[in-house]
């Protein structure tokens, strides 16, 4: 009576993904990114005077933009038989991506929110540059963006703000503590600079603050 035949030997198993492995990979795709930014800034700067700002459109779609370079090292690693470094990448990519998702989640849900409701949302609030005042009334104020000339109230760039009874008024510049008169609307007259935090109710302008800027004493 003869022998079985011996079994076959087991296949060689594959390698696991190690801790280390793992640490490796995440610590990769961010000495890859940082890589990537300083030839960006760098190339950026040899093209043209400020071209070294394109490293801060990479940094907005990073998310998106590493899979450029991250998906081959990920397949150098895995025919190398690094699954460690493997995993990490993708766990690093995976979290870069989400965390771009968010950020462009947080920036477009308010826009959204506001267009088609035609309200901002309560956590929003606009914050207006020095304008010069066109006409005020109980209920509204028209000012020109900038520092320039007052213009009529139907002249270009010119902007209108609803005065709610939540609006406040108040002093800036040098002489804010040095005047008689409280800060109220009588303030703003044509010409008078100021600056208008504002939030969108019913697609208008509500002010929210009113910021009028006083050189020097006045009576």
């Amino acid at each position: 009576m003869t022998d079985p035949p011996p079994a076959p030997p087991n296949p060689p198993s594959a390698p696991s993904a190690s801790a280390s492995g793992i640490f490796s990979g995440c610590l990769l795709t961010g000495v890859m990114h940082l890589a990537v930014a300083l030839v960006i800034i760098i190339v950026g700067g040899m093209v043209a005077k400020e071209g070294f700002y394109a490293v801060f459109v990479f940094w907005i779609f990073l998310g998106v933009l590493q899979w450029i370079y991250l998906y081959p090292a990920i397949r150098f690693s895995r025919s190398r038989g690094w699954p460690g470094v493997v995993l990490g990448m993708w766990i690093a990519g995976g979290m870069t991506l989400a965390l771009g998702l968010l950020q462009l989640g947080s920036a477009l849900v308010p826009t959204l929110v506001e267009k088609v409701t035609g309200n901002s949302a309560n956590n929003v609030e606009y914050s207006g540059s020095d304008s010069r005042v066109v006409s005020t009334d109980s209920t509204h104020i028209v000012v020109r963006e900038g520092l320039g000339t007052a213009t009529s109230p139907g002249a270009s760039g010119t902007e209108t703000y609803v005065v709610a009874p939540e609006t406040k008024i108040d002093f800036r510049g040098p002489a804010w503590r040095d005047q008689a008169r409280p800060a109220d609307l009588t303030w703003l007259t044509p010409g008078r600079r100021v600056s208008i935090s504002y939030v969108i109710r019913h697609r208008e302008r509500v002010a929210v603050f009113v910021a009028i800027w006083v050189e020097t004493p006045e009576p």
